[in-house]
């Protein structure tokens, strides 16, 4: 048996029933919660040379907040880095702006699967990690939560968005456009200079989207 094949059968009776307790809908690999307008994903990955009865698998929590799916299918189509093409109802895991490893203990980063061996102990642990981090992420979701965790540091963003120059700054003010207000404002402001040395074209027109998705005025 391929230790994907095994992985499989044993969260059907560990993993998959939590989160179905949890109100998450879906199938290995991927499972999804519709809450407070966001998506909550949690994902099961095996990398392509999990090929054999041996393999490492990483599972993940991550969170697709409404204004970043709005934007990714609106504002970013025709740009490779973040162009989405995903329905709703099958968000995956480059959907999300927010995600976190859920490692196994002690220093592994993935899970180790040897599908001679019987894995419901890794399905049992894989259950019960995911569920101690889960509530952490769900106070990500809804609007604003996910800004406020990043402006107070206590949520790094994960993807591309992490990495282009300016894309911190134009991930806040995408993010933001759900709630408007003085912060907004701010935000737009330095998306706008932070646009004007930025290598990538993403923050120049991603600012006018923001500021028709809030209601403001298009000074751009």
């Amino acid at each position: 048996m391929l230790a994907r094949d095994a992985l499989r059968q044993a969260v059907k009776t560990t993993l998959a029933p939590a989160l179905r307790a949890q109100g998450f809908r879906g199938t290995y690999p991927t499972w999804r919660l519709q809450r407070e307008g966001d998506v909550v994903l949690v994902n099961l990955f095996g990398n392509k040379f999990n090929e054999g009865p041996y393999g490492d698998f990483a599972l993940s929590i991550g969170v697709v907040p409404a204004a970043w799916w709005a934007w990714s299918h609106e504002c970013a189509q025709g740009d490779i880095l973040f162009e989405s093409e995903s329905r709703p109802g099958k968000e995956q895991p480059w959907d999300c702006l927010y995600s976190t490893a859920v490692r196994p203990r002690g220093r592994r980063e993935q899970w180790p699967v040897d599908a001679n061996q019987d894995v419901t102990g890794v399905g049992e642990a894989m259950t019960a990690a995911a569920l101690r981090a889960l509530p952490a992420v769900l106070e990500l979701t809804g609007p604003g939560q996910l800004a406020a965790a990043i402006q107070a540091g206590k949520a790094a963003l994960t993807g591309a968005s992490s990495a282009i120059s300016g894309g911190p700054e134009m991930s806040l003010a995408v993010l933001l456009s759900d709630i408007g207000g003085a912060e907004l404002v701010a935000a737009c402001t330095t998306l706008e200079s932070v646009a004007e040395h930025s290598t990538s074209p993403m923050p120049r027109r991603t600012l006018p989207w923001v500021r028709r998705r809030a209601g403001l005025d298009d000074a751009s």
